[in-house]
């Protein structure tokens, strides 16, 4: 397993499992914390932030994710470079593509040989310039036939030479991709003011 791979399965991983974890932080719950030049505060668009954690110290390339809970829905943001020097700010330029259809195998890969997965679509959400910032997808997705099946929407752009990933996940809901336009819209409106 190459290094860039297994650090994008750890990505992927505790993207998926941010709701169940309950690790207590050195960081207090209402301070906003600033990674990368991007700051996450405590409350965002109606968002509860929880759990975040700076993987930089132990995991270089990793960078930062918070957990945030909002309208029904879990939504962790990533800033991270995998220590690459330079990403580009092109949804289409080569390294961008790559780490999407990676992070789009991560989620075919924690979902397990019993798993299902299937696309609901691809969408872009633009700045107010009207250029493309985040390519993002939806998918119905559950682990086993006994679980119910949930929507989750992996987006991600390149800000501050940094990739940034919100991966949100809700129950079903014929409202669900509002919902993500609503929540991560908000992050393309404070990260890209033109």
């Amino acid at each position: 397993m190459t290094g860039v791979r297994a650090i994008a399965l750890v990505i992927a991983a505790v993207s998926l499992l941010a709701a169940a974890s309950h690790v207590s932080r050195a960081q207090s719950n209402d301070q906003t914390i600033v990674h990368s030049g991007v700051e996450f505060p405590a409350v965002f668009a109606e968002g509860q932030r929880f759990d975040p954690r700076d993987y930089e110290p132990t995991n270089p390339g990793l960078g930062f994710g918070t957990g945030y809970r909002h309208r029904g829905a879990i939504s962790t943001v990533f800033i991270y470079d995998l220590q690459q020097k330079r990403i580009p700010d092109d949804l289409a330029a080569a390294p961008v593509v790559q780490q999407f259809e990676q992070a789009h195998g991560d989620i075919t890969r924690y979902l397990g040989a019993d798993g299902t997965l299937t696309s609901r679509g691809v969408f872009t959400l633009a700045d107010r310039g009207g250029k493309p910032r985040l390519k993002c997808e939806g998918y119905d997705i559950r682990r086993t036939s006994a679980e119910p099946m949930r929507h989750t929407y992996l987006c991600l752009g390149v800000v501050n030479g940094k990739y940034f990933k919100v991966r949100t996940t809700m129950a079903q809901d014929d409202k669900s991709q509002d919902e993500v336009r609503r929540f991560v819209g908000a992050w393309v409106a404070k990260l890209w003011k033109s």
